[in-house]
């Protein structure tokens, strides 16, 4: 395993140094944005951005120290914003870790950003060159995948409305009933 994770990461600093010509081993190319987010989380100080510990993810946990002294060293710009839009046209989603409860509330963790794509992981660059970018800001999902996402939502809307209905009436059925049964045990009790 740690033979492998070495020729990842030689292979991902080798990616790094053909950035000028945006290709790598392989007729795709790699776009140099992804190289240089790529490069940034691997590199940058844990206390500012990381990988999560399982290295699915990354987390910005400082946005404002990692827009104005992170950013600047590989883009034209320090605004975070600029950068997670950027990530959003790549398919990246921002996952929200909200605390359900006020007393999960954690101060140190309230600022936290973590983004994920599913081809975007840690010791892993070789799938970079999976991740295609989006002009609409959908990622790599097309139109037809938006629209069969909508329908099938749609669907299971429906469902749950009758769903819905279906408990109602039965509810008002079981209340009518014991309403009724109720009367007739106080009848019996007057008697």
């Amino acid at each position: 395993s740690t033979a492998t994770n070495n020729t990842t990461k030689k292979s991902c600093q080798d990616d790094e140094k053909t950035a000028e010509t945006s290709r790598c081993k392989g007729a795709n190319t790699i776009p140099i944005f992804l190289k240089k987010t790529y490069k940034m989380i691997d590199t940058c100080d844990p206390k500012i951005a990381s990988w999560t510990p399982d290295g699915e993810m990354f987390v910005v946990k400082d946005p404002d120290v990692f827009a104005s002294t992170i950013i600047p060293q590989y883009f034209d710009h320090n605004k975070f914003s600029s950068f997670a839009r950027q990530l959003n046209f790549y398919g990246f989603r921002k996952m929200q870790a909200k605390p359900i409860r006020n007393s999960d509330f954690n101060v140190d963790t309230a600022k936290h950003v973590t983004f994920y794509n599913e081809k975007f992981k840690r010791g892993r660059c070789d799938l970079l060159r999976e991740i295609q970018r989006s002009t609409r800001g959908g990622g790599s999902n097309s139109n037809q995948d938006h629209a069969r996402e909508v329908a099938d939502l749609k669907k299971k809307v429906v469902t749950l409305e009758s769903k819905i209905t279906d408990m109602n009436q039965n509810m008002e059925e079981r209340m009518r009933r014991l309403e009724l049964d109720m009367l007739g045990r106080m009848e019996q009790m007057m008697l």
